[in-house]
Parts: C-alpha cells; sequence; structure tokens
C-alpha cells in the first residue's frame, strides 16, 4: 500500500458506524449511483473505502490490492476494546524508509462486509491512520478475492465478487495478463519520458495507491535523475508502513497499459527511497489510482488477467498539483488536518508551511465543515487559500496563491 498525500478523544463504536453513515450519504450526493444486487457499495476518495464488521464492531476498511491480508489501524484496535490472548510483536517494512513496530493477532476473529462472512487469523495491528486519516480503520487485502472475480465500478460507487468472469458481461473490456508477485499483481507498463527515452516493465497494479510511481531502483537503472529536469520534488513524513519517503512529481509524455490504452501526460512520481516497498527491484513501480479510476476493473484472480473499460472519466484532462502539500484528515482524534508532506519551493513551502502543522480552518470555513469525500473538489475551486494553522502553542495565518507545480 502507498499512502503519499493523507490523541484526543478515541473513537467508539458508535461514532465508526455514524461516520459510515455519513461517507455514504456524501458519496450518494457526488454521483448517481446504479448498484446491482449482490453488491458492496463504496465510498471513493483517492481510496476505495467498504464498511465492514470486525467481531461486531464497525469498520470502514480500504480496498487494496497492495496488500495481503486484514490489517486494523492501531487506534481503532485500541477504541474497539479487542483482547485477544495469542499476540506478538516485531516490525516490517513497507513504503517508505523506515520499519514498524506492529502486533500480530494469532487468534481467529470474525469480520463481514455485506453478505461476505470471514474467519481469519494472523492479522496485523498498526498505524495507519498518521498515513491515511480517521477514517481509515484497516485495509483489507487480496487474500479474501483469490478464489473469485472482483469487479470494481469508480462511476456507480461499487464492488461486486462474481465465481468466475463467465457470470459478467464483459463486452468492450480489453484483457491484460497479469503476473502474481507474492500476494500482489503486476501489469507491463511502458512510461515515454520524453522523446528519447522510454521505459518498459511490470508495474504493481494498486487501487490502494492514489497515484502512479517509478521504483528508485529504475530510476537509478535509467538515470532519470538527469533524464527528467522538469519536476518538483516532495517530502512526506507519513507515506505508509515506512513512514518517510522521498520523491519528485513530473509530467511523461505518454503512459501506456499494455500497448493498448495511452494516458497522455498524466502525473507521476519516481522514488528516491533507499529501502522499503519502492526501493524494490523485482517490478518498477505502482500502477495507482490517478490511472486506474479512469477504467472499470474486472480482476481476473483465478485466471490471472485484468480486464479495463474506459468509463465516464478515461478522456477528462488530468488535474495537476497546485496545493503544494498534501494532508490528512484527523478532525475526528487531533481537532484537524495533520500536513504530511510538502513540495519544496512550492507556494505552500515558501510561505512557511510545515509537515506536522494542524490546520483548523481553510479561508475562514472550520475544517470541519468540508466534508472528507468533498476536500478535493473543494481546493480544485480555489485560487488562494488562507490556512489559519496551529503549530505547538501558536496559532498562524498563512496565506498563498494556487499556482501548478508542473
Amino acid at each position: 500500500m502507498h499512502l503519499k498525500i493523507s490523541i484526543i478523544t478515541q473513537k467508539t463504536a458508535c461514532y465508526l458506524a455514524l461516520a459510515a453513515l455519513y461517507l455514504c450519504a456524501c458519496a450518494d450526493q457526488q454521483r448517481q449511483q446504479q448498484i446491482p444486487p449482490g453488491a458492496i457499495p463504496i465510498v471513493y476518495t483517492s481510496y476505495i473505502f467498504v464498511q465492514a464488521l470486525v467481531d461486531s464492531v464497525p469498520a470502514n476498511l480500504l480496498l487494496d490490492t497492495g496488500a495481503d491480508n486484514l490489517y486494523l489501524d492501531s487506534l481503532y484496535y485500541a477504541a474497539s476494546g479487542f483482547n485477544y490472548p495469542k499476540t506478538r510483536r516485531r516490525s516490517i517494512s513497507g513504503v517508505g524508509n523506515s520499519r514498524q513496530n506492529i502486533l500480530i493477532i494469532d487468534d481467529s476473529l470474525n469480520f463481514t462486509f455485506n453478505n461476505h462472512q470471514y474467519r481469519t487469523s494472523h492479522v496485523v495491528v498498526l498505524m495507519l491512520k498518521p498515513a491515511g486519516g480517521d477514517y481509515l480503520d484497516g485495509l483489507l487485502g487480496t487474500s479474501y478475492f483469490m478464489h473469485n472475480v472482483l469487479q470494481v465500478d469508480y462511476d456507480n460507487g461499487y464492488i461486486k465478487t462474481y465465481s468466475s468472469h463467465d457470470s459478467i458481461d464483459l463486452n468492450g473490456y480489453t484483457r491484460i495478463p497479469m503476473r502474481a508477485l507474492d500476494y500482489s499483481f503486476t501489469i507491463p507498463l511502458s512510461i515515454k519520458i520524453n522523446d528519447t527515452l522510454t521505459i518498459h516493465g511490470d508495474f504493481a497494479v494498486d487501487i490502494g495507491s492514489p497515484g502512479t510511481i517509478i521504483n528508485s531502483s529504475v530510476v537509478q537503472q535509467y538515470h532519470l535523475d538527469q533524464a527528467i529536469t522538469h519536476k518538483a520534488r516532495y517530502y512526506t513524513k507519513y507515506a505508509g508502513v515506512g513512514n518517510d519517503s522521498d520523491g519528485y512529481d513530473f509530467i511523461p509524455d505518454t503512459v501506456r497499459l499494455a500497448n493498448h490504452f495511452a494516458m497522455q501526460q498524466p502525473t507521476v512520481s519516481y522514488s528516491i527511497d533507499t529501502a522499503g516497498v519502492l526501493a524494490a527491484d523485482d517490478h518498477m513501480g505502482i500502477l495507482g489510482g490517478n490511472i486506474l479510476s479512469r477504467f472499470d476493473l474486472v480482476f481476473d484472480f483465478l485466471d490471472t488477467a485484468l480486464y479495463l473499460r474506459p468509463n465516464s472519466i478515461y478522456k477528462s484532462p488530468f488535474i495537476y498539483d497546485r496545493l503544494g502539500f498534501t494532508f490528512t484528515d484527523r478532525y475526528s482524534t487531533l481537532g484537524g488536518w495533520v500536513v504530511a508532506s510538502i513540495t519544496y519551493n512550492s507556494q505552500a513551502d515558501q510561505h512557511g508551511l510545515q509537515i506536522d502543522d494542524l490546520i483548523v480552518a481553510v479561508n475562514g470555513l472550520p475544517v470541519q465543515q468540508i466534508p472528507y469525500v468533498e476536500q478535493d473538489a473543494y481546493f480544485d475551486r480555489q485560487k488562494r487559500v488562507n490556512l489559519t494553522v496551529q503549530r505547538a502553542d501558536t496559532t498562524l495565518n498563512i496565506a498563498f496563491d494556487l499556482i501548478s507545480l508542473l
């Protein structure tokens, strides 16, 4: 999972249920959903959330094809009052340069989403909210779909599982073979950097990542630091399991999926991490939601294939970053939005915004009045922002124009 964006009170089970209902109500206002029988409604921001019950406690789980099992956030775990006798501790790596200490539950626990019921063990408990925000209670990985076909419909806001792809009308879809890589899957991708350089290779298909990222091992192999001159460097403290991560955003000429679909000038990042998933050399990087969300998706895990069909936003122009920072919505637990990353030399950086600043209002509007699913659209409408920021015991006003970084 890659989360590059975004404790006063603990959430209770009642709050979790209300939050999930609130998110779904907002999503219903944004799009007219046409959900077929047996489908599972989703909330889509930059991530796909499904509502679930973990041993009868409501949870918002992020659907993540870059993860394997069920993962629970440590704050959600503490607030839910779980008490499993068989646990152990270890450390793991993920996206980012560092490792994180985790708790592993070896006891069996039950969880359900829609009419799907599972009994599972070896569940990992780790810090997820710093990277994903308060609405993120856990991750739902690929293990629970390996014997099924998974349909993802971004337009109408649902996912649905089938026993085989014969049960789906695949008219208009293009089949792309996938390669299994542990618990994740890759497809061939070519990225035309410029007129003289194109890179080809396998990229992990990760709907749990909002962006498309090239691994640092590939950066070294193709000397991308020298080849790409028009770029914007960012640093994030909360990239995922491995916390801090460095990289550059840039705009390639074309990203082509398995010689079928050519995406013109999307935003792509390249990592300069020295450890973790984004420094791996067994695949070239991550194909994320900024491109995948432009398709109807069918993951045929039984036949190791991905079916793609362009959806309603397929031809929409890509939106380039104007903020120069990312944040995670921590209003419920910390009282505001926590600045998670900064783009160097952006307007936000030049005007003094810092990582871990707590944003409590934007243009005089308290952040709790900007619903979670509407935050991206809110900034798309603005030409200038005035942020009310709490830093330690000081309240600051930081104002700047929103100018495209690329």
